[in-house]
């Protein structure tokens, strides 16, 4: 007999053996026992967690053998349980909606569902990643799915719920499946270690659940592939090192480096990252999860056992790197380690890329606080706490909004970043000096709204930002623009160096005159609107060109 992968050999045969889908599970046996048989289900959620194999014991509990009608305990000795079990029963279907998605393939079901089961009790149409199917081809199957022959069942499985119309969805009873847990992935690997006499230890399990990022199928495959390194004695070690996975305690290192700025050792830990040979995109990947970790634990440890879900002695190590730094700080590093990524898809390696974002990230300058706010030390009232938790909020959901608009253009020249010089208050492209020849602010005034939309069109971050300032006033040839005090963040985003150029520039072809820009807060608090600088039709078709919607 040829040797079967353990996810396969191991896939749940019934609604007892199936790992982490408790809510569903749960559902599927009430509607079963209750008799409450629909006509078709929709099993959406991420790949590998289990949708096909419970769509299969699904198909199963309505066609066994053993049972006068559905039942919730398939025997998995009938012919039907065994045939459905080894995929070759002629009463359930598996189809792939990705090979076969166009209206013909479509047809052809609709022309066979007409025709009664062989055998069983009902004939079970599985359709895997239904929404590869066309627009054409689901128009096709709407009036068979709102009114199926008696004998016919679907099951459709999705990872991507929202490619599905809304017409399908409306007629599906639907099933929404979640990422295990590495606690769950670890038992059921414990399980296979124990049928298959493989010794291992609890750190080799750990690694495996984390690296299958909740997926289980995942999880079973790489413990496969390592399997027989684990019969053999070969050490954890070398286990990552023959599948080219890094240690944490080279993650650990260079972030605890990172925080402290040694720009030094960051560089010499990418230069032997690089020569023992591992993958900077996994590295990256590695250092933005550690940080996010660093972020959970300054919220809080019982924050971060339950979020994150590690070790007490990885906690500690994450508590005692969060008290050298804030958050912003390490926001802004999962914010340029993203955009390393982004940019190295156009570099043949991610080095240089990674390099130049550690030096910036290194000079990184925190915001000086505003003059009468409270030090760290002094705790404001628990009002104070409310309104700046609430600031804090709208900030975020306007600068959420806005980075959605932006994504809408993800292809244009915003992919270098600009932040070599974030919140500097110093202008590299104007003196600021006096002239003889000055601004008003009528000039200014006049030129306002069509150089919002002229930057707009280069540029949708900065003008969505630079259109909730307001012209206060001028010196010279420099324009003072200013924002209410809870749109600080607006403020600093527009003071980056390469930034506050593009706006001096744009200011300056306008008005003919090489000007300066200076940007203040108010004591104003003014309410977010999310406003977009393009027109109302001009950004509907943008949104359709991408298929996409405004998040609010």
């Amino acid at each position: 007999m040829s040797y079967l992968v353990f996810a396969r050999k191991y896939r749940p045969q019934d609604f007892s053996e199936v790992v982490g889908q408790e809510g569903v599970v749960r559902r599927l046996i009430e509607s079963i026992n209750s008799k409450r048989i629909h006509q078709a289900y929709l099993f959406s959620g991420p790949r590998g967690v289990g949708k096909t194999s419970l769509a299969r014991i699904l198909a199963k509990a309505f066609n066994c053998q053993s049972f006068p009608e559905p039942t919730s305990k398939p025997c998995r000795k009938c012919t039907s349980c065994v045939e459905i079990q080894e995929g070759r029963s002629l009463d359930v279907i598996e189809i792939d909606g990705a090979s076969n998605r166009g209206i013909d393939e479509i047809r052809e079901l609709r022309e066979n569902v007409k025709f009664k089961p062989s055998y069983s009790r009902y004939k079970v149409y599985i359709i895997d990643e239904v929404h590869q199917i066309t627009d054409a081809a689901f128009n096709a199957l709407l009036k068979t799915l709102e009114e199926p022959p008696d004998h016919v069942k679907f099951i459709f499985a999705t990872t991507a719920p929202y490619k599905v119309p809304l017409t399908i969805l409306s007629r599906c009873q639907r099933f929404n499946f979640r990422l295990l847990s590495e606690e769950e992935i670890i038992r059921k690997l414990e399980f296979i270690a124990k049928k298959e006499n493989i010794p291992v230890d609890e750190d080799i399990l750990k690694y495996v659940a984390k690296a299958s990022s909740g997926s289980i199928r995942d999880a079973e495959s790489i413990f496969d592939q390592i399997a027989p390194l684990l019969t053999e004695g070969v050490k954890f070690e070398d286990i990552l090192d023959i599948l080219g996975q890094i240690p944490e305690a080279v993650i650990s290192s260079f972030v605890e480096n990172l925080l402290k700025k040694e720009l030094g050792n960051l560089l010499t830990s990418i230069n032997e990252v690089v020569e023992q040979g591992y993958e900077l995109g996994n590295f990256l990947d590695g250092i933005i999860e550690y940080i996010r970790n660093i972020i959970l634990a300054k919220l809080g440890k019982g924050v971060l056992s339950r979020i994150a879900g590690v070790s007490t002695e990885a906690q500690e190590r994450f508590l005692e790197l969060s008290k050298i730094t804030d958050i912003p700080f390490l926001i802004k590093i999962i914010e340029s380690l993203i955009e390393v990524k982004k940019i190295g898809r156009f570099f043949p390696s991610l080095r240089v890329p990674l390099e130049i974002e550690v030096i910036k990230l290194t000079h990184f300058q925190e915001t000086v606080p505003e003059k009468g706010k409270p030090s760290r030390i002094e705790k404001p009232s628990g009002i104070e706490q409310r309104e700046e938790l609430k600031t804090s909020l709208d900030t975020f959901k306007h600068k959420s909004a806005a980075l959605n608009l932006e994504g809408l253009s993800k292809f244009v020249k915003s992919l270098k970043r600009d932040t070599s010089s974030e919140g500097s208050r110093e202008d590299p492209s104007f003196s600021g000096g006096k002239s003889e020849e000055t601004i008003t602010e009528e000039e200014v005034k006049a030129v306002w709204e069509e150089l919002i939309e002229d930057i707009a069109s280069t540029k949708m971050s900065i003008a969505t930002y630079l259109k909730e300032a307001e012209i206060k006033a001028t010196e010279g040839r420099v324009i003072k623009l200013s924002f209410p005090k809870n749109f600080k963040f607006h403020k600093e985003f527009l003071e980056g160096s390469e930034r506050k150029k593009i706006v001096e520039e744009a200011f300056s072809q306008k008005l003919n005159k090489k000007v300066g820009i200076e940007y203040l807060l108010t004591e104003e608090v003014r309410q977010f609107q999310n406003h977009s600088p393009y027109p109302k039709e001009d950004l509907g078709k943008i949104i359709k060109s991408f298929d996409g919607e405004i998040i609010t």
